[in-house]
């Protein structure tokens, strides 16, 4: 398998630079998933590493070795395709066969090398068929038994699954998890879709306007974005993002009031021991997960919640609505929570939850939010 860095890697078309100056390193045997929105650079990123495009500035390094100028057919990489890009004329058998018997090798070496990698993706009985006689779950499984039988040092993924519906998408999914098990290969999948990039990774690598915005395993990118970007895109429902005020600040304590809206009986949120400190005044935002919410008690401090729409998940029930009647908000109650629109509910957040952004958008680590009433009066 192989290690992979990218030193100062830039890309151009034309005067616009679509890949920024990235830095990036992929260790041995790691399932890294570049993810972000479309026109973010992570397919041209990807296609750069295979050699399919030009690099204008910077180093591809594969196990230390500079590949940039080096062809892509002899970089040791097998790249799988959105459109599977198989020979509708031939066979599956033929079409893993092609490359191999393009390279020369022995007919029992290529006979051997299909038969583990059908095996492998238990594609033994359609190696007989062409592409029309297949599934779209088939065809992707043969494309993906075209690159494992060339035994490359690692394997590259752009947006395979995206022409799958929902069902096919999740089973291909845990297949490709498993294939990155049982081969210990070392993967890079490109994707718009952050819940497969969450499922999927070892490390994600949230890409946007051709720059890196964090580089993290998944629970890390999840439970600590590093801006407002990740935070918005991370998660699903995205994360929900509350404009605020300082309203006092020691070294130990934050306190915020919530602007836009007018809270029924509480709008102030109280942050511990903040990394940094910020100035009466200053606007922040602050962050909270659908999840980070709970139906406050009797008499407790809360948020009053106006419900718009209700999606009822079986596991979970997803309420959409608006504090205070302004700021809108997605909320995760329990599946049975019996909430209607037009219904009024009253919110507390959950211990040890929330998130704190400075002006510029950064991160402000924090202990957990909690609304005042909780703690010692300002």
């Amino acid at each position: 398998m192989a290690t992979l860095s990218l030193r100062s890697l830039s890309k151009y078309y034309g005067a616009v630079e679509v890949v920024r100056g990235l830095d990036l390193e992929i260790a041995d045997r790691e399932l890294a998933v570049f993810v972000g929105p479309s026109g973010c650079g992570k397919s041209t990123l990807l296609r750069m590493i295979a050699g399919l495009e030009e690099v204008d500035a910077g180093d591809i390094l594969i196990d230390g070795r500079s590949v940039v100028d080096v062809p892509p057919a002899d970089r040791g990489l097998a790249m799988v395709f959105q459109s599977y890009a198989l020979y509708p004329h031939m066979s599956a058998f033929d079409n893993l066969a092609f490359g191999l018997r393009r390279a020369g090798l022995p007919r029992a070496e290529i006979e051997a090398r299909i038969s583990r990698a059908a095996a492998l993706l238990q594609i033994t009985p359609l190696l007989p068929r062409r592409p029309r006689e297949m599934s779209g779950g088939q065809r992707q499984r043969v494309a993906i038994g075209r690159a494992i039988v060339r035994e490359p040092r690692a394997f590259l993924f752009d947006e395979p699954l995206s022409n799958l519906d929902a069902s096919l998408r999740s089973e291909m999914r845990t297949q490709i998890l498993a294939l990155h098990q049982r081969l210990e290969a070392t993967m890079i999948f490109v994707t718009h879709d952050q819940v497969e990039a969450m499922t999927l990774a070892d490390k994600i690598v949230v890409l946007n306007g051709g720059r890196i915005e964090q580089v993290g395993s998944p629970m890390e990118v999840y439970a600590a974005p590093r801006n407002l970007f990740v935070a918005r895109f991370i998660g699903s429902p995205g994360m929900n993002l509350l404009p605020a005020t300082v309203f006092a600040s020691t070294p130990g304590l934050l306190a915020v009031d919530l602007t836009g809206e007018a809270a029924a009986s509480a709008g102030r949120i109280l942050f511990d021991r903040p990394a940094a400190a910020i100035a009466a005044g200053s606007a922040v935002t602050v962050g909270l997960r659908a999840a980070h919410f709970a139906v406050a008690g009797p008499g407790a401090p809360a948020l009053d919640l106006s419900v718009d729409l209700v999606e009822r998940l079986g596991d979970a029930t997803h309420v959409h609505g608006r504090l205070g009647g302004a700021a809108r908000v997605t909320v995760a109650l329990e599946g049975t929570a019996p909430a209607r629109p037009g219904d009024r509910i009253p919110l507390t957040l959950r211990p040890g939850v929330g998130h704190l952004f400075d002006a510029a958008g950064q991160a402000v680590p924090a202990a957990g939010a909690r609304l005042e009433g909780t703690a010692t009066s300002w």
